[in-house]
């Protein structure tokens, strides 16, 4: 694998100060954090960066969904959790810096999960990476 300027730069820098990796990132990532309070306000209460180690890019989506699903568990004796892909339930769109609320749809398990807005239409994703978290139903989602 071929390693990019930034990644090179971070492991050299990393090397001759006897840093960690993981350490100057977190130093990045909160210089972005402190420029973006600097520039849009400092009254953001949960923002955070992150950077990609290869390139250097922030890591970004233009489309994320919250998928909210029934928990069951702990089913075994590991105390692993399922949640509920299959059927349907809420959903929270974010994209391009909008939010919408609708559903998510699945028939079987190996059926593409669809999402719906509001008045059951489906949502057109912008063109780009779409992140989807899923979260227990028994949490509450504040944005």
């Amino acid at each position: 694998m071929v390693q990019s300027e930034f990644s090179a730069a971070l492991n050299q820098v990393c090397s001759e100060k006897g840093l960690s990796v993981d350490a100057v990132l977190a130093t990045i990532e909160q210089a972005l954090v402190s420029a973006y309070r600097k520039d849009y306000g400092g009254n953001v209460e949960e923002i955070s960066a992150k950077v990609d180690k290869e390139t250097g890019e922030q890591l970004a989506v233009k489309n994320v969904v919250v998928q909210i699903s029934k928990l069951t568990g702990p089913v075994d004796e590991h105390a692993h959790i399922l949640y509920q892909t299959i059927g349907n339930g809420k959903a929270i769109i974010f994209q391009d810096g909008k939010v919408m609320e609708g559903l998510w749809r699945k028939s079987s398990r190996t059926a593409r999960t669809m999402f719906y807005d509001a008045d059951g239409n489906p949502v057109e994703f912008s063109r780009g990476k779409i992140w989807i978290e899923i979260v227990p139903s028994i949490k509450d989602v504040s944005y």
